[in-house]
């Protein structure tokens, strides 16, 4: 018998669940705030991240 075990958090659900928004936050913050394209990026990605799990989160639940 094998003695292997998942330890999955908020942070890896986030990612496998999140990464369209990762995708396209980053795209839309990059165009959108185009002085400091980086930043918009990083930001872009951070909310389109936790927009895309929390849509996928309250699919699943419903």
């Amino acid at each position: 018998m094998s003695d292997i075990s998942f330890h999955i958090g908020w942070l890896e659900l986030a990612l496998i669940f999140g990464w369209p928004g990762l995708i396209l936050g980053a795209g839309a913050g990059a165009l959108i705030w185009r002085k400091r394209r980086f930043a918009g990026a990083l930001l872009g990605a951070v909310l389109g991240g936790l927009a895309w799990f929390a849509i996928a989160f309250a699919l699943k639940l419903s």
